[in-house]
């Protein structure tokens, strides 16, 4: 290999080289962008869904708690961390096992673990019937 074909390979591993570190360079600041950007996007979709019962009127006194029992799924999805999945399965478990006995047994559904039902527990009743 003469050494004019080598300077040439050198100069252009030295581009190659050049371009890639300016593209991880800007990869940050695209992260960036990109989240900002989706940052409003995502805080409208996390808002209860229209019609469903509003969450400080849930955290007044026992009598206004929702009751597992008897809740539908726009009220279930106005919980704190319960969303239409969720409020489907609760619904599904309560037609295939029947009534909920106590508070505790919706913290046995597959998506609802012990710091989640922690923020529902003031939340929540179950009717004795």
């Amino acid at each position: 290999m003469s050494l004019e074909s080598r300077n040439r390979e050198r100069a252009r591993v030295a581009r190659s080289e050049g371009r890639r570190r300016r593209a991880r360079s800007r990869l940050p600041a695209l992260l960036l962008v990109a989240f900002a950007l989706t940052g409003p996007f995502l805080r409208t979709r996390m808002r209860a869904p229209e019609g469903a019962a509003r969450i400080d009127r849930l955290r007044a006194p026992d009598d206004r708690r929702i009751d597992l029992n008897e809740a539908e799924s726009g009220m279930l999805r106005a919980l704190p961390g319960i969303g239409p999945r969720q409020a489907a399965r609760i619904l599904a478990r309560r037609r295939l096992l029947g009534p909920f006995r106590r508070e505790d047994d919706l913290s046995r559904l597959p998506g609802i673990g012990n710091n989640r039902f922690d923020r529902l527990r003031h939340l929540i009743r179950v009717e004795r019937r």
